[in-house]
């Protein structure tokens, strides 16, 4: 009986650490987008077709050493998890395989390939670094629309995604080099 009886003290001084504890564990965790309040993203140039892609944080760093994606400027939870992806280095991935050519080109990079929303544009039409590797509008299209008016147009990824073999997913994806 005595060991019962310290046995449940004990517990009575436990239990209410555990439950603070557990509930400032569990106010930790967050299952929804995170905003970030950033400067406005960068202009496109008239020939990009209105592609944003890389946003300059510091004017003295290229912005494709950052990595900061025009659409990660707000949907920061999804920026961390497109940089956990070989999308992410798709760039570096095509310079440092030994045998880049230039029709590997437009599938390492924002072009509209990959996006059913012709026409070509980012990196095709200006070779700008802040159009390469496979980031969020290679996929969902130009982000201008949605930048302009983020409530009214969303660029969801199943709309504008060409999944075809002539300019979509399945041109690079269905061999065995990917």
């Amino acid at each position: 009986m005595r060991i019962l009886a310290t046995n449940l003290s004990r517990l009575a001084r436990v239990l209410p650490l555990a439950l603070v504890l557990g509930m400032v564990a569990g106010a930790c965790t967050d299952t929804e987008s995170v905003f970030v309040d950033r400067p406005p993203f960068d202009q496109p140039s008239d020939q990009t077709n209105n592609y944003l892609g890389y946003f300059t944080v510091d004017p003295t760093v290229p912005p494709e050493e950052t990595k900061i994606t025009s659409c990660g400027n707000c949907h920061a939870t999804f920026q961390s998890g497109w940089s956990t992806t070989g999308h992410y280095d798709a760039w570096a991935t095509l310079q440092g395989s030994g045998h880049a050519q230039d029709f590997c080109e437009p599938c390492h990079t924002i072009s509209g390939r990959g996006s059913s929303t012709p026409p070509p544009g980012g990196y095709t039409t200006t070779e700008d670094s802040r159009y390469v590797d496979v980031q969020c509008e290679s996929c969902h299209g130009s982000g201008w629309d949605h930048v302009n008016a983020p409530t009214t147009t969303q660029p969801y990824a199943s709309i504008a995604v060409d999944t075809s073999t002539t300019n979509g997913c399945d041109a690079c994806h269905q061999d065995t080099h990917h």
